[in-house]
């Protein structure tokens, strides 16, 4: 399995790689605003993420244009 983890706060972060390392791959980024970019690499480059945990509310993305 792969995993993308998005998260702001590192010590949340290290909680989720470390839980979910167990089960495959996983990378983190702790600026969650280049989630959707690193997603969308990782589809064109044939390895595809199976599961991402983003941040529910994240400042710098709101959803307005």
């Amino acid at each position: 399995m792969r995993a993308l983890i998005a998260v702001k706060h590192r010590a949340s972060s290290d909680i989720l790689q470390e839980t979910l390392s167990a089960w495959g791959e996983t990378h983190t980024l702790t600026y969650p605003r280049y989630a959707a970019d690193q997603f969308l690499r990782a589809i064109d480059q044939g390895r595809p993420y199976e599961l991402v945990s983003l941040e529910e509310m994240m400042a710098d993305l709101d959803g307005q244009p």
